[in-house]
């Protein structure tokens, strides 16, 4: 038989928008003066309270003392879009500032209708007319080196037992990914942008992929 396709939902609240599918939620989530986001599992039913983030963002602090460096990029709004079309998928918006850096960020969120994957893509751009040195989007990621399945330049993947899954970073070029580890059970991933030292605009594209096997 075949496997019945993955369905996608989406809930918002002021403070919050949650997008589950394949058995995982992608979360935005209002703390202080910023959006953040991470994914967690969903198996505890719809509308119920997220669960500890399997992944979540490293927040560039507000008194950063480098702003020639950025550790991941600040976003102070958000807007959903739903998408049309077959398989539908929503998008969000995003917009920031952090020194001199004006942050915006197109993530789609949507299934893979043929491999039942949920992915979320994300485009950023940083427009700054400052020296750029480094530009990473990082990431927390709350499992360690047992589960690791690939840790390549371009991507970098774990898998779980239980459930039965894959949690997925990829990175389009000339973007790479960096990784280490973060305690015993814990890894910390960046995507790290090819900066033009003489350009004003740069950016950071990669996918987040999860498959509930």
């Amino acid at each position: 038989m075949p496997e019945p396709e993955v369905e996608l939902t989406c809930e918002q609240a002021d403070d919050r928008v949650v997008i589950a599918a394949a058995g995982a939620r992608f979360i935005f989530r209002r703390e202080a003066d910023r959006w953040t986001h991470g994914l967690c599992f969903s198996d505890d039913g719809p509308g119920a309270e997220p669960a500890a983030l399997l992944l979540a963002t490293v927040e560039t602090p507000s008194e950063h003392d480098d702003p020639s460096r950025v550790i991941s990029p600040v976003y102070q709004e958000l807007q959903r879009h739903d998408l049309g079309g077959e398989g539908g998928g929503v998008c969000i918006l995003l917009t920031g500032l952090l020194h001199l850096h004006h942050f915006s960020a197109s993530i789609v969120c949507r299934v893979d209708r043929e491999t039942n994957r949920f992915e979320v893509d994300f485009d950023v751009a940083d427009r700054c007319r400052s020296p750029v040195t480094a530009l990473a989007a990082t990431y927390l990621v709350r499992l360690g080196s047992s589960e690791l399945a690939d840790a390549g330049p371009g991507c970098v993947a774990w898998d779980l037992p239980d459930p039965s899954s894959r949690l997925e970073l990829t990175a389009r070029l000339p973007d790479v990914l960096a990784l280490a580890e973060a305690g015993r059970r814990a890894s910390r991933v960046q995507v790290v942008a090819a900066v033009d030292p003489g350009g004003f605009t740069h950016r950071l594209r990669y996918r987040w992929l999860w498959r509930d096997s």
